[in-house]
């Protein structure tokens, strides 16, 4: 077996005595660094790594001091600090198996770097960490960060005992730009509901969309083209949420105005049936551009006698009786019931006057 040559030194009050001490069965391991490095007080079967990876072992003689003696050891000691012991098991096994990235490495966002460790780790040590080359702020096992710009990224973590590196890794990375989240709206002013508007992303191309007015009580709605119905018209601040499919996340707000297209104001209330082709007859063109599949528009007399009535969409009304031809005058209501390929349905009525 391989012959093992251990240096002790046991210091008495005036004489210093070495004694070596040969044990069976270790390899042989000289300490190469010639540099003056740190003193560290280490207890039976405790190591300590240079900068050379050289292994340096205290054997201790066991002779355990007297009471006083071990008073005036402490009473010199005070002020000193005293060098953590840590199994040599630890410190030998050590190892940094990966570095985790928690999060999406994306502009803005923050993200956590966490060592996962082969052996034993304790709060004694310390870890470096650096980014492309740079020192981060704290000395744990985890660390965040936040990026601003974009590029190529490498993290390294090395674990440090008494000021020297047990272990180490790296990880890359690479940070996307940013495309500015925006969306369109359109006003669609169907007769159906005129309060809906169609909403489009514009940029980004590709990800996860969710859509709300109110998060707390509106029902989500997922996609990068949707419609949305508002409650009521006016001003309404529209939100969409956005993922990308790395896990970045951006939110927009737009304000967007809704007028009622379809109301009162939107039909016509006289003609003049005067054959001058100029408002000759009661058109309801604001409906001309949809195609129903149910249509009925009814007109009556103030004594609510029906005096006029079709189911075709492209007839009008020249001012007679439907029955007898005769030219009216005077004032009239009328209503309007129409149903699309969905069975959407929708009423308008009001009153008109013959000039």
């Amino acid at each position: 077996s391989t012959t093992q040559i251990v240096k002790v030194e046991k210091e008495q009050k005036t004489t210093s005595v070495t004694e070596s001490v040969v044990q069976e069965s270790e390899p042989t391991v000289e300490n190469q660094n010639t540099e003056k490095t740190p003193s560290v007080e280490v207890a039976p079967e405790t190591i300590k790594s240079d900068q050379n990876n050289s292994i340096v072992k205290k054997i201790s003689t066991g002779n355990k001091p007297s009471t006083k003696e071990s008073k005036q050891e402490n009473d010199g000691n005070k002020g000193s600090s005293k060098a953590a012991v840590i199994p040599a098991s630890a410190l030998a096994t050590l190892e940094i198996k990966e570095i985790r990235i928690l999060g999406a490495p994306c502009i803005g966002q923050k993200l956590t770097m966490e060592l996962d460790f082969r052996g034993f780790y304790t709060d004694e040590m310390a870890v470096i960490w650096k980014l492309n080359g740079k020192q981060l702020k704290g000395q744990g096992p985890k660390t965040e960060l936040e990026l601003n710009a974009a590029g190529q990224y490498e993290v390294t973590a090395a674990v440090y005992h008494n000021e020297f590196s047990i272990a180490s890794n790296s990880n890359r990375f690479e940070v996307n730009e940013k495309v500015e989240l925006d969306f369109t709206s359109e006003d669609l002013k169907t007769p159906f509901n005129d309060k809906k508007v169609k909403l489009k992303i514009v940029a980004p191309a590709e990800g996860k969309y969710v859509w709300y007015e109110n998060r707390a009580t509106d029902k989500l709605i997922t996609g990068d083209e949707v419609d949305w119905a508002f409650s009521s018209e006016g001003h309404h601040n529209m939100t969409v949420e956005y993922t990308s499919p790395i896990g970045c996340f951006q939110k927009k707000i737009k304000e967007i105005e809704m007028d009622i297209f379809f109301n009162q104001e939107a039909f016509p209330n006289a003609f003049t049936p005067s054959n001058d082709r100029l408002n000759d007859v009661f058109e309801l063109s604001v409906l001309q551009p949809y195609s129903f599949k149910k249509y009925e528009l009814i007109i009556q007399d103030m004594d609510n006698r029906i005096i006029f009535q079709t189911n075709v969409q492209e007839e009008n009304w020249n001012g007679r009786l439907q029955n007898t031809g005769e030219m009216l005058s005077g004032k009239f209501a009328w209503v309007v019931k129409v149903e699309n390929e969905k069975g959407e349905k929708r009423t308008f009525n009001g009153k008109g006057e013959i000039k």
